[in-house]
């Protein structure tokens, strides 16, 4: 998906949407302290299997950066967006439901992509032909009875590279 150097950020087992929740409100966080030091895009994209928490996940950092409205999934409607308190927004992208990667393409959506301060969120990036990320959450699971296993990648070449090993170091 990207041929840019990268490094993990931190690990985590996740017992519970609640140990989701946590993480993405940290996150957040750092998203926060980035913005009003050095704004700039943030791509961030969601691996796993269907059920291991991305929309949950996604749902808990939208929470934690000011969304009040309903978050809903946009696994039909391809993309929803979202004023965040920061001032800028969120595009949140899922891509499950599509049979050949470039099928997003030429719709309009692109510009999401694009923009210098937003923040885009994509579940199923493997799906669809994407720009590089710039944050990579990988989830696996491999029993339904045993914690999911989260791995967060950052690009090594990041402008949030600082604050994220700052809030994460404990969490490697």
């Amino acid at each position: 998906m990207s041929d840019v150097d990268d490094f993990i950020v931190c690990k985590r087992l996740l017992h519970s949407e609640a140990d989701c929740a946590l993480l993405a409100q940290s996150l957040a966080s750092v998203y926060r302290q980035v913005m009003a030091s050095q704004a700039s895009s943030w791509k961030l994209y969601l691996q796993g299997d269907l059920g291991v928490g991305k929309t949950s996940f996604v749902r808990s950092l939208l929470r934690a950066l000011g969304v009040a409205e309903r978050i809903k999934s946009p696994s039909f409607a391809l993309m929803h967006s979202y004023p965040l308190s920061t001032g800028n927004d969120a595009h949140h992208f899922d891509f499950y439901r599509l049979e050949r990667p470039g099928d997003w393409l030429g719709v309009g959506l692109e510009a999401s992509f694009d923009h210098p301060l937003d923040l885009v969120l994509v579940e199923w990036p493997e799906k669809a032909l994407l720009p590089a990320w710039d944050l990579l959450l990988q989830w696996h699971w491999p029993e339904p009875s045993q914690a999911r296993q989260l791995c967060l990648r950052a690009r090594s070449d990041f402008d949030g590279q600082a604050a994220l090993m700052a809030a994460f170091q404990d969490l490697a």
